[in-house]
C-alpha cells in the first residue's frame, strides 16, 4: 500500500486523495498533525477520509507545535479520537512517533530509559 501523511494543509491532502483514487493508496493519519497544524483534530472534515486510514502515528503536542511528545503528556483526546477513526477500521496500525532528543526540557529529569518505559506503557493504554 501506498500511504498518504497528512502533513499542514487540508487542501493539499484532499488534492493528493483524489488524483491518487486508487484503491491501493491509503491515509497515514498523523495525529500530532491534525492537532498542531490543520486544528481540525476533532472535527467531521475527516470524515471523508477515515475509510481510508492504514496506519497512524501517534504522539501528542500542546495543539500549537508539532513536540512528538509521548501521549498524554499533550492535549490530544486519544480514546475520543481514536475510537472514531477505530469504528471505520479495527486493524490500523499504530506507530508511536516520538522524539527525546531535543525535547528534554518536557521530560525533565527523565532519562532516556525512563522516556521509553514510559512512552511503552502510554502505547498500552492506547491498545483499545
Amino acid at each position: 500500500k501506498l500511504t498518504i501523511e497528512n502533513i499542514k494543509s487540508m487542501e493539499h491532502l484532499r488534492g493528493l486523495m483524489n488524483v491518487l483514487s486508487l484503491e491501493d493508496v491509503k491515509l497515514c493519519f498523523d495525529l500530532g498533525h491534525a492537532n498542531a497544524f490543520t486544528h481540525n483534530l476533532y472535527t467531521d472534515e475527516w470524515n471523508d477520509f477515515l475509510n481510508k486510514v492504514y496506519c497512524m502515528h501517534v504522539h501528542d503536542n500542546d495543539g500549537v507545535n508539532d513536540l512528538h511528545l509521548i501521549p498524554g503528556m499533550g492535549n490530544i483526546k486519544y480514546r475520543e479520537i481514536l475510537e472514531k477513526i477505530l469504528s471505520y477500521n479495527n486493524s490500523i496500525n499504530l506507530t508511536l512517533e516520538i522524539y527525546y532528543a531535543g525535547r528534554e526540557k518536557f521530560y525533565g529529569e527523565r532519562t532516556i530509559s525512563d522516556f521509553y518505559r514510559e512512552a511503552y506503557k502510554a502505547a498500552q493504554k492506547l491498545n483499545l
